[in-house]
């Protein structure tokens, strides 16, 4: 039986005064807590014959529902952040790939750059 389950049966077993007071006073505590525990113990109040069996069917299909939305958010999010990080990966590349070129570039232009040759005599300078 997993939490859902017993969580309803505690629900089912609070209406119907089936609980020690100490176990009453607390589930009123949580509920006090959480409002969706609240009125889920108000709409069983209200509904006064509540079929476990159904509840707990109903149970799974929203919890099959919630998971396959979860799952197709997960999937989505999952998918932007990839292609987020491949895009500055990718330029990142990009750059580094301009920048290396630029430098090997340069130094091959001062390497093709012919050097100028000065002859230079020197005069005695007179007495």
């Amino acid at each position: 039986m997993d939490h859902n389950e017993h969580l309803l049966l505690k629900i089912q077993q609070y209406l119907q005064g089936q609980l020690q007071p100490g176990e009453m006073h607390q589930l009123e505590r949580e509920a006090l807590d959480d409002p969706m525990l609240q009125d889920a113990i108000d709409g069983y109040r209200q509904a006064k014959l509540v079929d476990h069996r159904q509840l707990s069917l109903l149970q799974q299909r929203l919890e099959n529902r919630i998971a396959g939305q979860l799952a197709e958010k997960t999937a989505f999010y999952f998918g932007w952040q990839r292609l987020a990080v491949a895009a500055t990966a990718g330029l990142l590349f990009f750059i580094a790939c301009i920048l290396l070129w630029m430098v090997i570039n340069h130094h091959q232009h001062k390497q093709a750059q012919p050097q100028k040759k000065v002859d230079v005599e020197l005069t005695p300078a007179p007495h």
